[in-house]
């Protein structure tokens, strides 16, 4: 059997989910994504490093994120993993006057080779493939409890993927009524599994191991090689074990951000 994917390669692949919901423009260092329609989601307006940069280097990149993204009004962002990065760029960017924000993810793949137990039958749940028209109901299970500027976020993203031929939606509906749902971002044979999201009121109940089941058959059926996901909560990186999905690597997200500027108190 295949190995799995690098994390090189997936960090790779992961720009097909961003590139369905932004603009993004080449950079020697990797990347920089813009959309001025949703200004205020961090996904789609953000620089992402993917080469080896020096001190230097970083400042200039910085410096292009401020004037990207600060003359639209929109707070620059830089994002980048450790590793490979050298662990001391945080350092170099607080020196410039950027805060970081550190996210630890677990990322994992699974195989369409590999063997994996049937999902669970939940009573009462159908799970099937939606499309543009069916957006409302996507947008119920993920909206709920949320509040308006997340909401207008979420509807300017989903409403973009829905339009992509690259993503499929999953929808669980409970007893018919819209309880959970996964996105596949698929590229060059792999899918990125994205916007998993169970409604509070159908936890526990097995929904979240049904949709993965249903996106491996679905990888399987299109012969494609595998599905791959990230987590950054404990819980759900055990169901995604638990559903055949290995582990890669663990990594470091890195978010640079401008750090507030204090006031000044010799100003009136």
């Amino acid at each position: 059997m295949p190995a799995l994917p690098q994390v090189t390669e997936l960090l790779r692949l992961q720009r097909a989910y961003y590139q369905a919901i932004s603009a993004w423009r080449s950079r020697p260092w990797g990347v920089i994504g813009l959309n001025l329609k949703n200004p205020s989601s961090h996904d789609s307006n953000h620089a992402y490093v993917d080469a080896p940069v020096n001190a230097e280097q970083l400042a200039a990149i910085l410096g292009e994120a401020v004037t990207t993204y600060a003359p639209k009004g929109i707070e620059p962002r830089v994002r980048y993993h450790v590793p490979p990065h050298a662990p001391d760029l945080e350092r170099h960017a607080e020196a410039l006057g950027w805060s970081a924000e550190m996210e630890e993810q677990t990322w994992r793949a699974w195989r369409a080779e590999h063997r994996r137990e049937q999902a669970p039958q939940v009573p009462g749940l159908t799970l099937s493939l939606a499309n543009a028209h069916e957006l409302e109901d996507l947008l119920a299970v993920h909206n709920e409890g949320e509040d308006q500027a997340t909401a207008y976020r979420h509807r300017q993203v989903f409403a973009a993927l829905t339009r992509r031929d690259s993503v499929d939606w999953l929808l669980a509906r409970l007893h018919g009524e819209p309880a959970g749902t996964l996105a596949c971002v698929w590229r060059h044979g792999w899918g990125s599994v994205e916007h998993v999201r169970t409604r509070e009121a159908f936890r526990r109940r097995g929904i979240c191991t049904a949709m993965l089941g249903f996106a491996q058959d679905l990888a399987a059926s299109q012969g494609a090689h595998g599905l791959y996901l990230y987590d950054s909560v404990e819980v759900a990186d055990r169901i995604y074990a638990r559903a055949g999905f290995q582990l890669v690597s663990y990594l470091r997200q890195v978010q640079l951000t401008p750090a507030p500027q204090s006031p000044d108190p010799h100003s009136a």
